[in-house]
C-alpha cells in the first residue's frame, strides 16, 4: 500500500471539523424554516408584528419548557392540521418529543383558537 492511499483514506480533523459545520449549519437552517413559518401563521391570526409573534412563541416555549424549533413545529402542525414527524428528509429531532405533543399541541390548539 502507498503512502497516498494512505493519506487520501484517513480524513484530515479539518474535513471531519467542516462536515460538523456543515451537519449544524443544516440543523440551524432547518430550526430557522420552522420558527419562521410558525411566525408568519401567527402574525396572519394575531395581525402583530414578526418581533411579536417571536415573543408569543418564545413565551410558549418557556411556559411548557419546550425548546422554541419544537413548539414552533407543532404550532405549524396543528395550523396546517398536518402530522408532525420527519417529512421531506428532516432530521426526527425536529419534530416534537414523543413524551411531550399533548402539551405542545394543546397549546398550539389553544393559541389557534
Amino acid at each position: 500500500m502507498s503512502v497516498e492511499n494512505v493519506v487520501c483514506q484517513t480524513p484530515s480533523p479539518g474535513v471531519d471539523e467542516l462536515q460538523n459545520q456543515i451537519r449544524n449549519l443544516d440543523a440551524a437552517l432547518q430550526t430557522a424554516r420552522v420558527i419562521g413559518q410558525a411566525q408568519g401563521l401567527l402574525m396572519a391570526q394575531s395581525r402583530c408584528t414578526a418581533q411579536g409573534a417571536f415573543n408569543q412563541l418564545v413565551q410558549m416555549s418557556q411556559h411548557l419548557n419546550i425548546k422554541l424549533h419544537l413548539v414552533a413545529a407543532e404550532f405549524v402542525c396543528v395550523a396546517t392540521y398536518t402530522t408532525c414527524g420527519p417529512a421531506d428528509g428532516a432530521a426526527a429531532s425536529s419534530t416534537v418529543e414523543p413524551e411531550r405533543p399533548s402539551r405542545a399541541r394543546r397549546a398550539a390548539a389553544v393559541r389557534l383558537h
